[in-house]
């Protein structure tokens, strides 16, 4: 839970490096708070809107809308950061396929453009 609450202190900074770490639980962590969040609103009966997508019914409720909303930006941040670890430029987490490969690939050993390895400076920090 502690880098979940990490990404969304560093709500809007697109500025440095990111852990694998940080990003998978990120990543679990907001699924599973949305799919939380889903399911109450679902039950709830707070529906937002629903229509067929490609023959699929597809519905939202404002719970996972405001939720989704709320998160929007830190996710992009973590996301820009994440890729900046492997010294890329942030705007390749647009690309799906390549935020899949942010899972597995380790970022630069070294410091990159982007700023110092963030797992030396977790060591530094504790």
């Amino acid at each position: 839970m502690d880098w979940y609450f990490k990404v969304l202190k560093q709500y809007a900074n697109f500025h440095g490096r990111a852990r694998r770490k940080e990003y998978f639980y990120f990543l679990i962590i907001n699924k599973l708070m949305f799919t939380g969040f889903h399911k109450i609103g679902g039950f709830l009966e707070l529906d937002a809107f629903n229509f067929t997508l490609l023959g699929e019914p597809f519905y939202a409720n404002w719970l996972g809308v405001l939720y989704i909303t709320a998160v929007l930006i830190p996710s992009i941040a973590v996301g820009a950061r994440r890729v900046q670890d492997t010294g890329k430029p942030g705007l390749y987490g647009f690309l799906f396929p390549y935020c899949l490969y942010l899972l597995v690939k380790e970022g630069d050993l070294e410091t990159n453009k982007y700023g110092k390895n963030p797992k030396e400076l977790s060591n530094i920090n504790g």
